[in-house]
């Protein structure tokens, strides 16, 4: 069983006044309001973040309202397809998603933060579906 960690972008207030001024033609989330971060993630990726009564919820959903909190810093959320929430944040149009596994291509496009908790997954199968009887599991 492997153990994933889940990452997300971090960034702070000062870093988003740096990002805006060195990425100013990178598309229109740049332009809003330096006090602002506007946060991309699934649409369906339960627990962590998906739409209830056409309103973001899951533990990454609270964790950035907790962040906007503290920080005062104001949090749009963007809950999308998968693909979709990638593109944001490649394209700029997005400062943040707001979760996202490690994976060696995806370093090639986004910068990670700090880890904020492991998933643990397993994967459950009908052993029917697999060909093996009872004894061979044992």
């Amino acid at each position: 069983m492997q153990h994933r960690s889940l990452s997300i972008q971090l960034l702070s207030f000062f870093y988003c006044l740096l990002s805006a001024s060195a990425y100013a033609d990178h598309g229109p989330v740049l332009e809003q309001k330096q006090n602002t971060l506007v946060i991309s993630n699934s649409k369906a990726w339960k627990p962590f973040a998906y739409m209830e009564d056409g309103q973001p919820k899951g533990v990454l959903i609270d964790f950035w309202k907790l962040y906007g909190e503290r920080s005062g810093t104001k949090i749009v959320f963007n809950l999308i397809d998968w693909q979709p929430s990638l593109n944001e944040v490649a394209e700029g149009h997005a400062n943040i998603h707001a979760g996202l596994v490690y994976s060696k291509e995806r370093a090639e496009i986004f910068e990670f933060g700090s880890v904020l908790f492991n998933v643990q997954t397993s994967i459950y199968i009908d052993v029917n579906l697999m060909g093996i009887i009872d004894e061979d599991i044992k």
